[in-house]
């Protein structure tokens, strides 16, 4: 009724305007501005007045094939799927999730409104065919059941299909360590290690999971989710995260290692042979020129790459001559050289440190 009243273009202004209030709301922050944001603006309200309305205004333009229609408006959806998480990975590394749903909201409101108040008209009207009286409308079936009965069938299974999405989800199940063939002691000295480096000061906080045989055996937040607000860190804290190649790699290094392939103390001039001869920089007092370049006391190992601790720095995390001679990130550096190349550039810089005494390094494991 409401639809007919005020027409789909008022429908779209109105969804349209509730999903950038929602993005707006969430970046806000967690937990509650993004449950707010996402599940009540932008996907009961937001959506809910943008999708069924679009499908009742497409379903009028057409008498055959009506079907098709509606399938190919609905596709869209899963174009977008495929088309904006790139987009927004780019966007959340450069200028983080907060300004990227700003954006996205900002967007939201001044494409899709204006197309709604422009686009839309009112479809042709479609003749209807004569509706049933009430006494043949009260004994007609589906499937054998009253309409009533099948609507409030088809009600139930869409609220009990959210369930069967969540539990798909679900987190792997919890387990005693012991039960896993794991040790509660020494899973207990993650702690007290994270702990010791939170009082050093040298991270705010961590969450640590440690999953075997598909339980999992260890979950702990440790620290400050926000040190300077005194906020502790959650188990359900989310997180900017990168570099999501290096689990990967390190786990297909150790399958390695665990079959005798590669050892932890083999020098990566071993594998690649350009690193034979790798060179640290002697900076001025001020650390401002490259005076000298002096042989490594040792070379790097396979270990040195495990623990970050190689020398070869990300450029763009420093100020140094050193940290000029690198790429500045991932991202530049495989759009800018290919393989071999990235492997020449980096066996021909000098590194940071004698002895890679601290833990710089972000291009290795």
């Amino acid at each position: 009724m409401f639809l007919a009243i005020l027409g789909v273009s008022w429908f779209w202004f109105f969804g349209a305007l509730m999903i950038g209030v929602g993005l707006m709301i969430s970046t806000l922050g967690p937990p509650w501005p993004l449950w707010i944001g996402h599940g009540l603006f932008i996907g009961l309200i937001g959506l809910g007045g943008i999708n069924a309305p679009m499908y009742i205004y497409v379903s009028r333009w057409f008498d055959r094939r009506r079907g098709s229609a509606l399938a190919l408006i609905s596709s869209g959806s899963y174009l977008a799927g495929a088309m904006w998480p790139p987009i927004f990975e780019r966007a959340i590394a450069t200028i983080g999730w907060r300004e990227t749903m700003l954006w996205y909201a900002l967007t939201e409101i001044v494409v899709i409104i204006p197309l709604a108040l422009i686009y839309f008209r009112a479809p042709p009207e479609l003749a209807l065919p004569a509706l049933p009286s009430d006494s043949a409308a009260g004994k007609a079936r589906v499937l054998g059941w009253p309409p009533n009965v099948v609507f409030g069938v088809m009600c139930v299974a869409a609220v009990l299909c959210c369930p069967a999405y969540a539990f798909a989800a679900e987190a792997l199940p919890r387990a005693k360590p012991e039960d896993a063939g794991m040790s509660s002691e020494r899973l207990a000295d993650i702690g007290k290690a994270l702990n010791a480096e939170i009082a050093r000061g040298q991270m705010p906080g961590a969450v640590v999971a440690v999953a075997r045989k598909g339980k999992l055996v260890f979950f702990e937040a440790f620290g400050y989710r926000d040190k300077d607000a005194g906020a502790p860190m959650t188990t359900d804290a989310i997180f900017n995260i990168a570099s999501m190649t290096k689990p990967m790699t390190s786990v297909a290094a150790l399958q390695l290692y665990e079959q005798g392939r590669v050892l932890m103390d083999d020098p990566l001039a071993k594998y690649f042979p350009k690193f034979g001869d790798t060179k640290v920089a002697v900076m001025d007092a001020a650390r401002e020129n490259i005076v000298d370049r002096v042989p490594a006391a040792r070379k790097i190992t396979v270990q040195d790459l495990f623990r970050h601790t190689s020398g070869l720095i990300y450029g763009g995390r420093g100020a140094t001559p050193v940290h000029k001679l690198f790429p500045d990130g991932s991202g530049a550096a495989s759009a800018a050289m290919t393989g071999p190349e990235f492997l020449d550039r980096l066996s021909s810089v000098p590194v940071l440190h004698q002895k890679n005494p601290t833990s710089q390094i972000f291009w290795t494991s």
